[in-house]
């Protein structure tokens, strides 16, 4: 059995809510981005409903041992920016560091340098830019009015259980997103077909039944997973590992907010098993600073949809300067890293700078 990654792009139809579990009064944000689990509850709920067939055949549901890896779908052509490089306070070029390993001053006008949050488009070859600026993602609120069942009409404040208006914060129609996956090539045409679908009558996120949600997903490139790792044999050994959402690393001691170096050996080591792969599992991490502190957050559809588990996690952005095979690192981008990596930890890799 082989596996594909399928690359495409996702335009937004209709406004998007992609909600984050905490809502501050009657305001309800939304991410900025759509999030992997958001994509596969969005086909799952679809093959569900209309192919119950496909839906047993691929176990969309099974977190044990999935068929198929989903990653977040950021603003088009773009990454989460590592924090552990820094860029100007000023004119935002990359701050280098030197041949001792010491980052200097900025080049251009001598300021420090600072963290930066957000996403970024990476240079050619797999290399940081000489400059960085965070993309922004254009958003509106909506307020929206609950409706009294019995008479078809917004409550009023004299009513019995009166619900007051809440406001909707949610992505802009026209945004351009990411989009991709990789799955078991034997089911690649039903699983296109069924995105399409899902994404136009089903839709994405919350809100769905209010107008929000529907997307359209164009596919523009499949490759062969092992093609993909060979295509990349030639990056260098030394990298700065990059997590692209939340990434999970439980420990028989609980769950790490740092990049763990024999823990990240064993979950590639089962990856490598679950996927029938073989490589060298050479790995080491080098230098790491302060990965971003986050929460994998879990909704249950039998339960209403509701938030039923918070997970600590390593938080988008989080980097670590790492050695590896360069195989090995072109396996981690394409199957994710640390617990349920099918939904979260989806990790790059990009070639360190040095002045």
């Amino acid at each position: 059995m082989s596996y594909l990654l399928l690359n495409g792009k996702i335009r937004a139809l209709e406004p998007i809510h992609i909600g984050t579990g905490v809502s501050i009064g009657t305001f309800l944000e939304t991410k900025d981005y759509i999030t992997a689990k958001a994509i596969r509850g969005m086909l799952g709920n679809y093959l569900f409903n209309e192919n119950r067939e496909l839906f047993e055949r691929t176990r969309i549901s099974d977190d044990a041992s999935p068929t198929m890896f989903f990653k977040p779908a950021l603003p088009y052509g773009q990454r989460s920016i590592p924090n552990i490089v820094k860029w100007c306070k000023r004119c935002g070029s990359l701050i280098l560091k030197g041949e001792d390993g010491e980052e200097k001053t900025c080049a251009n006008c001598g300021h420090e340098g600072k963290k930066r949050s957000g996403w970024f488009e990476i240079g050619p070859e797999h290399t940081l830019p000489k400059m960085v600026e965070s993309k922004k993602v254009h958003k509106t609120i909506s307020t929206k009015c609950p409706i009294n069942p019995i008479r078809h009409s917004s409550y009023l404040p004299t009513d019995d259980g009166y619900k007051s208006p809440y406001n909707v914060e949610a992505i802009l129609p026209g945004t351009q997103f990411d989009f991709r996956m990789v799955l078991q090539d034997d089911y690649v045409d039903d699983i296109k077909n069924a995105l399409k679908e899902a994404g136009i009558f089903y839709g994405v996120g919350g809100l769905r039944s209010k107008g929000y949600g529907s997307i359209d997903i164009e596919f523009i490139e499949e490759k062969n997973a092992g093609d993909y790792i060979e295509s990349n044999a030639n990056r260098d050994r030394s990298a700065i590992m990059v997590s692209n959402n939340e990434l999970i690393l439980r420990s028989e001691k609980g769950y790490l907010r740092y990049f763990d170096e024999n823990l990240i050996r064993e979950y590639i080591s089962k990856t490598l098993s679950h996927t029938n792969m073989q490589l060298p599992i050479e790995f080491s991490v080098k230098e790491q600073r302060s990965p971003t502190p986050s929460l994998a957050r879990g909704w249950d559809m039998k339960a209403g949809y509701k938030l039923m588990n918070l997970r600590p996690a390593i938080g988008p952005g989080s980097s670590a300067r790492i050695t590896a095979n360069p195989e090995l690192m072109a396996f981690i981008e394409l199957f994710g890293l640390g617990e349920d990596h099918h939904i979260f930890g989806d990790t790059y890799f990009i070639n360190e700078v040095v002045q």
